[in-house]
């Protein structure tokens, strides 16, 4: 059997990635336009692109909280969404976990700010986060490899 291969998604105008393999960052979806659509074209690119170089096993993803409202929640449930159906088409599990879940098993906190989830990450050693939508990503690959 193949080795484990966890892709983790911090989803986000600036969507945090990581992959077990090492590779990971920001993908940024924003545009002049502020246009819905071009953020959702370029994922779908993005996300494909990721899957073909480095094909994983499962793919981890934060859910989107509830108590988002407004443009916020409808850009995160379409990426949600999309992410979902591209899985989907490549037959890859996807996995939900809760915010204050990766919190409380990166930190002990379910609380935790996102200083310290960046301290977190720092601390695996593994990857350097970019921000904290990357620093995210790791911890939740992280969590994905320890729980798959």
């Amino acid at each position: 059997m193949s080795q484990t291969q966890i892709l983790a998604l911090d989803l986000a105008s600036r969507t945090g990635w990581a992959h077990s393999n090492g590779n990971g960052g920001v993908v940024d979806l924003r545009n002049k336009q502020k246009d819905w659509g071009m953020m959702g074209h370029k994922w779908n690119y993005e996300l494909r692109e990721m899957i073909q170089q480095c094909p994983p096993t499962h793919i981890y993803c934060e859910l989107p909280p509830n108590r988002l409202m407004g443009a916020a929640r409808m850009i995160l449930l379409g990426l949600h969404w999309q992410s979902r159906a591209i899985a989907f088409d490549y037959c890859i599990p996807f996995k939900n976990v809760a915010v204050p879940t990766l919190k409380k098993w990166a930190t002990g906190s379910g609380k935790a700010t996102k200083d310290d989830m960046i301290r977190a990450a720092c601390e695996l050693d593994w990857q350097q986060p970019v921000d904290d939508n990357h620093a995210d990503a790791i911890l939740l690959c992280k969590y994905g490899e320890a729980n798959v």
